[in-house]
């Protein structure tokens, strides 16, 4: 007679396994829960904490632009003042006479750009300095 062999383990009630548990049976169900949210509480707090970083660091970066405008701005407003003094010729000086007189060119050929785009004359050659 031959007996045909099972490949199967036998089944033993004390020895079988949840199907949601570790198979190596180093921890449970609920174990594996709390260690995944406690992963999940340091990644989140992290996360605010990286955000908070980055929103402050925008902050200064958006303070710095507008006080670097507000200076430009600032700078702008002076030389045309001094401008207005040199042309109205209540300051004297050497390096701000020729600045003006610069100036004073520019606003020429912006003067005459615009005459010539207004008629219409092509402005594809430069003009004489």
């Amino acid at each position: 007679m031959s007996e045909e062999h099972d490949p199967s383990p036998p089944s033993d009630a004390a020895g079988s396994s949840d199907a949601g548990s570790d198979p190596t049976g180093s921890s449970t169900p609920g174990e594996l829960g709390d260690a995944l949210g406690q992963v999940m509480r340091v990644a989140l707090r992290r996360g605010r904490k990286e955000v908070e970083r980055a929103a402050t660091t925008g902050r200064h970066r958006l303070q710095l632009r507008q006080l670097r405008a507000d200076r430009d701005a600032m700078l702008r407003k002076i030389g045309k003042e001094v401008l207005r003094l040199v042309e109205a010729e209540e300051i004297d000086h050497p390096g701000l006479l020729r600045s003006a007189g610069r100036v004073a060119e520019l606003d020429a050929e912006l003067a005459d750009l615009e005459l010539r785009r207004r008629k219409g004359v092509a402005t594809d050659a430069p003009s004489d300095l």
